[in-house]
């Protein structure tokens, strides 16, 4: 039962990144490539990354079926030479609620179950043939992410811009990202 729940947790949190899009990242094949190494250095759960192909944050895409456990990394190659647009989400926890059924005895009957979360957009352009590392940090309060450039001998920390998710007046009914 327990296994259940996580999987539906990580399908709400999964259908909240992607407005339930479904689709992996997959850099075009004749693409010049860059690497990036995502790290979940969160200190609550998992963290998923979603690709878009548009400056909007609209119909993004996950860069794999499974979220980056906690303590862990994963390798992902991306295209180089064009903005990358991209948002960051880490699962701070899962809150399950439960109620008895009618029945004497009956087993609980789980009601509402709200994942919370804590997301971060970004671009930048990442250089063919270049690594990077892409941190992710969560202590509570707040979720941030930090971009390095790696090499044989070095690593450098490098700017990118840090985007906004939402409406951008109040007559805007459109969701999309805006520096």
């Amino acid at each position: 039962m327990k296994h259940a729940i996580r999987s539906a947790c990580g399908l709400a949190l999964a259908a909240q990144l992607v407005g339930c899009a479904g689709m992996y990242y997959q850099p075009a094949a004749s693409s010049p490539r860059a690497a990036i190494r995502l790290e979940n250095k969160s200190e609550h759960g998992p963290v998923q990354m979603v690709v878009y192909d548009n400056p909007q944050c609209i119909g993004g895409k996950f860069i794999g079926a499974n979220a980056v456990p906690k303590g862990y990394s994963r390798d992902i190659a991306v295209e180089a030479g064009a903005p990358l647009t991209f948002a960051v989400t880490g699962e701070r926890g899962t809150t399950i609620t439960t109620t008895r059924g009618q029945a004497i005895g009956a087993m609980p009957v789980i009601s509402d179950i709200t994942v919370r979360n804590c997301q971060t957009y970004s671009r930048f352009t990442p250089l063919p043939g270049a690594s990077y590392k892409l941190t992710f940090t969560d202590d509570g309060a707040a979720c941030a992410i930090a971009l390095s450039e790696v090499s044989m001998q070095s690593e450098r920390a490098l700017p990118f811009e840090k985007l906004t998710y939402g409406r951008q007046s109040e007559k805007d009914l459109r969701l999309s990202c805006a520096p």
